[in-house]
């Protein structure tokens, strides 16, 4: 009886197991240019990956794969670090969340290379990554505690066969400044760090180059700490350059060096500069499905129309009113109702009439709040209140009628009414009167 009793117990007792992880490791590729981790929401929530981090076995200081961003429920997402990270002969890569928790791990014993992650992650990624916790340096001001001075000044997301694509910054501060554990981040929030012993000197220049492929050829967005710039689509060998008025355009690369003047055809020899054009206005903000209005003017005698092509789409709108060397246009514009809360560069396409050639500029930035509730008047409140009991006058005149003042005849109501009801009640109350 008591083996039997035993028995049934090993098949009934509470199996006792670790939960599954929220963030599961599900593939790898240790033999790529660059090298990847795919990792996998496994809830129903939205989960925030800032500063989480991602490990190898060697476990080298500074060698970590910071995250940022955040995963939708139930999908994947692919995270890009450096080729000779991950060791081919075998590994442990772990995931830590931004409270040093170990949520996953795995273990290889034979480096892979596979060309299809999964990416169907449809969070806003973080433009500004959260940067892990790094001794301050005696030395150089760290970016964790000092406002960052560093601008992105020239992009090659399209470079020769063979060529490496790139990024420049430049300093424009009288100190130098380490780039210890910051990175580019595109769209799909994959990234590109700088090394740990790079540091960008006083009023200088610092290209990163990195294998093609990072950035795509048909426009992307770049981020870089507090900074985010969006290119359309690149040019075979051109470079998306600043420009002395912060303005963006296509160019010829020079790296290195101050930005040359944008090109207006891109796809033969023969290049003419864009005409300065200038953001003179723009809202601090506007709520989605709002209107609102942008000015600009534009240093050129011929005619050219304007559009807006990011954070969304309108016509072409023509500049006017020139004088003094200058053209006008206020460009009529209502914010997209589905565009999400959030701090937009805007993107614009210059055309001149009677060409083909456009311009691309990237100046300004759209801040864009909340929807107002259906009802509300934008951009100001009415309150209605009842209007007054109107005061009736009447207009003197030299013949004045006497004035006839009526009896106030609730005042005689009361007794009359009083004394017909004793009247007509009285034989009843008083029989002895009425008897014969």
């Amino acid at each position: 009886m008591i083996f039997l009793i035993l028995v049934i117990s090993l098949f009934f007792a509470p199996t006792v197991q670790a939960l599954d992880p929220i963030i599961k490791i599900t593939n790898f590729s240790s033999n790529s240019s660059p090298e990847w981790v795919e990792l996998n929401n496994t809830t129903e929530n939205i989960v925030s990956l800032d500063a989480w981090l991602l490990k190898d076995g060697n476990n080298i200081s500074g060698d970590d794969l910071i995250l940022t961003g955040c995963l939708s429920p139930f999908a994947y997402l692919t995270f890009y670090h450096d080729s000779g990270w991950l060791n081919d002969s075998g590994d442990t890569i772990s995931l830590y969340d931004n409270l040093n928790n170990l949520i996953d791990s795995l273990t290889y014993t034979h480096g892979k290379i596979d060309s299809s992650p999964r990416s169907n992650n449809t969070c806003i990624p973080t433009l500004t990554p959260t940067l892990a916790p790094t001794p301050t340096p005696e030395i150089f001001p760290t970016p964790t505690s000092s406002p960052n001075p560093l601008i992105i000044t020239e992009i090659m997301a399209n470079p020769e066969t063979n060529q490496d694509e790139w990024i420049e910054i430049y300093n424009p501060s009288d100190s130098s400044f380490p780039l210890k554990n910051l990175c580019f981040y595109d769209a799909s929030n994959h990234s590109r760090c700088f090394l740990d012993s790079d540091i960008i000197n006083s009023k200088s220049y610092f290209i990163r180059q990195f294998s093609s492929g990072f950035l795509n050829n048909d426009g992307d967005t770049v981020s870089f700490v507090d900074i985010s710039i969006t290119y359309p689509k690149s040019p075979k060998n051109f470079t998306y350059s600043r420009q002395e008025n912060n303005s963006w355009c296509f160019a010829n690369p020079s790296q290195n060096s101050a930005n040359t003047e944008c090109v207006s055809n891109t796809s033969s020899d023969n290049f003419s500069p864009a005409p300065p054009l200038i953001l003179q206005f723009s809202p601090d903000y506007v709520h989605a499905g709002e209107d609102f209005n942008l000015v600009f003017n534009l240093n050129s005698p011929d005619s050219y129309s304007l559009r807006l092509i990011f954070p969304f789409g309108s016509q072409y709108f023509p500049f006017g009113n020139y004088k003094d060397g200058y053209s006008w246009l206020t460009m009529p514009l209502t914010s997209s109702k589905k565009l999400p809360p959030g701090t937009y560069p805007m993107s614009f396409h210059l055309k001149k009439l009677g060409s083909s050639h456009l311009y691309d500029y990237q100046f300004g930035n759209l801040v864009v709040k909340e929807a107002l509730p259906k009802g509300k008047v934008l951009g100001s409140t009415v309150a209605y209140k009842p209007l007054p009991t109107p005061t009736l006058f009447v207009c003197p005149s030299q013949n004045i009628s006497p004035t006839i003042t009526l009896p106030d005849l609730n005042f005689f109501s009361w007794p009359f009414l009083f004394a017909g009801s004793i009247l007509f009640l009285s034989p009843l109350l008083f029989p002895k009167l009425y008897t014969a």
